[in-house]
């Protein structure tokens, strides 16, 4: 499936093996930051960012809207449609600000 970004620094880095499971993968260019579509409904944002040690971090964010249940607590809402999926990353990645790595071990 195509669709037209409106961040024209989206560029697909999709592999065979994420195709063949239905997963889409994407690098804004300008921030450097990967976004990946999964056939299951999610989407994330992933960051590889040099840690103040020194050390290469991947840190993964859940961009899915959140849904609070009374037994379950917060929970994430798939998004069935791949073409809604693109479009989210669309609109977030067009929003991105990159603020640095914080730590969380203080």
């Amino acid at each position: 499936m195509s669709y037209n970004f409106n961040n024209t620094n989206l560029v697909e880095t999709t592999s065979q093996l994420q195709a063949s499971r239905g997963n889409r993968s994407f690098i804004d260019t300008s921030n450097n930051v990967k976004y990946i579509s999964y056939a299951n409904g999610y989407v994330r944002r992933e960051l590889n960012v040099k840690s103040v040690t020194g050390f290469s971090v991947r840190m993964q964010y859940q961009l899915n809207t959140k849904k609070m249940t009374p037994l379950q607590g917060v929970k994430r809402v798939a998004i069935a449609k791949e073409e809604d999926r693109l479009a989210l990353i669309d609109s977030v990645s067009n929003n991105y600000v990159y603020r640095g790595f914080r730590s969380l071990i203080k």
